[in-house]
């Protein structure tokens, strides 16, 4: 089970969230990531790829066509860019209105 909590504040809200499903077990973390480092190793070509302010504006259209609220977290501006791609997105969409 995940649950979601939004506490509001003066400036700001804070998001909880919770998991509460199974999990993984100790030895699975450890191993998680066996897969892809073994692939760098083999010589895969690996990467992340940061989403663009035009497929987030494709993705989030649906929804906000079908008159649904969006929320989207994403990671901090400093590890990712994809929070700098959002906030673009979101800024052309409300332009857009």
């Amino acid at each position: 089970t995940v649950g979601l909590r939004l506490t509001e504040s003066a400036r700001e809200v804070t998001v909880t969230v919770t998991d509460q499903g199974p999990g993984m077990t100790a030895e699975e973390q450890r191993h998680a990531f066996d897969k892809f480092y073994q692939a760098m190793v083999d010589g895969a070509d690996t990467r992340t790829s940061q989403v663009n302010a035009e497929e987030y504006i494709e993705y989030f259209e649906k929804f906000l066509s079908e008159g649904k609220d969006v929320l989207h977290l994403t990671l901090s501006g400093g590890l990712s860019g994809t929070a700098n791609s959002a906030r673009i997105a979101a800024e052309e969409m409300a332009g857009a209105e």
